[in-house]
């Protein structure tokens, strides 16, 4: 039987104090076994197929590690620990290309290819707005740990979670690894399921697709999205490649021993659509979206259309009036600069 409780230990007394980072306690730092092959993030990819033959232009993440999950390399941990205790925008550097005496929200702010939006409103960096992110994180964990998609007495979870306009990935970094280390709180085991839907990442899965055939045709397997690299791609293109490389590889670093993660990559809100029909596991428990005010009715579309019963859905927003968290219900969350 499925538990709505949040579990004593927990969870919800330290997101009721301001919702609080979900980790107050970091785990140790532990020494990489160095005699063994280090065999990190070692991505394959494929194309996938739907009934009637064809493929949707979507492809599929596979992490895998030789190394355990649980033995993180000491700079896995500290980034672990550092997004956890809430201090996620200390992984941030300024776009490189842009002159230090340009204004902050201009281009992007990076974590090695992983990146986020540095607008004015929403801008991780700027002084007094860091919480605004670790407040909307938190709520998704929340939001997981009090919902149906794992039980209290086995142990098991079995969570599908999809992210409107992810983009470059860091704030999905950001969720994943809250969400880690709350699944090693609670000791569980099963499945998580992440839905990357934008239309920034059609470059790359048309370009995958392409080499897909072609390696098919030469009866060779696809070498995965590195190959892209190698095909003519838009600097934008090439970007969102590297991110969706990048992902997996930091992902594969410090998932739970026992868990396993399928990513699903689509270029298209149709296409998920699509391949939930034909696959329900896929249908998600959480609809989470940033920075997407322009396509907001896109985001709700999705909400009643691939959302499992009992679902929610958190958006974080922008207005004139500032930065905003809007929930599945319609009501909306205003969020105050330098208010922790």
């Amino acid at each position: 039987m499925y538990s709505s409780r949040i579990p004593e230990r927990s969870f919800d007394r330290r997101v009721s104090q301001r919702l609080a980072p979900v980790a107050s306690k970091p785990i140790p730092l532990t020494r990489p076994n160095c005699s063994s092959p280090d065999a990190l993030s070692q991505i394959t990819s494929k194309v996938v197929r739907v009934a009637g033959g064809g493929s949707l232009p979507a492809i599929c993440l596979k992490l895998s590690s030789k190394r355990s999950q649980d033995q993180m390399t000491i700079a896995t941990r500290i980034a672990y620990n550092t997004v956890n205790a809430g201090n996620a925008d200390r992984l941030l550097y300024r776009n490189p290309s842009i002159p230090l005496d340009r204004p902050l929200e201009l281009g992007a702010n990076y974590y090695d290819w992983l990146a986020e939006c540095a607008c004015r409103e929403l801008n991780r960096r700027t002084p007094g707005q860091a919480h605004f992110h670790d407040i909307f994180e938190n709520l998704i964990v929340r939001k997981v740990a009090r919902g149906s998609s794992w039980d209290d007495q086995s142990k098991e979870i079995d969570l599908t979670i999809a992210s409107f306009g992810p983009g470059r990935l860091f704030g999905e970094f950001c969720v994943m690894n809250k969400l880690f280390s709350w699944v090693r709180e609670e000791g569980l085991t099963g499945t998580i399921r992440l839905c990357l839907v934008d239309r920034a990442y059609k470059e790359c899965l048309d370009g995958y697709q392409e080499v897909a055939r072609t390696m098919e045709r030469q009866q060779q397997s696809p070498a995965g999205l590195w190959t892209l690299l190698g095909s003519p791609m838009s600097s934008n293109g090439r970007l969102h490649a590297l991110a969706l490389q990048d992902f997996p590889a930091k992902m594969a670093k410090s998932q739970p021993s026992g868990v396993k993660i399928k990513i699903r990559v689509f270029s298209e809100s149709e296409d998920y659509k699509r391949f939930c029909l034909q696959h329900p596991a896929y249908r998600n428990n959480l609809l989470m979206g940033g920075d997407i005010e322009d396509t907001l009715p896109i985001f709700k579309e999705l909400q009643r259309t691939t959302q499992q019963a009992n679902g929610a859905a958190f958006a974080l927003l922008k207005d004139t009036e500032g930065a905003f968290i809007w929930k599945e219900d319609e009501s909306i969350m205003r969020l105050w600069p330098g208010l922790t």
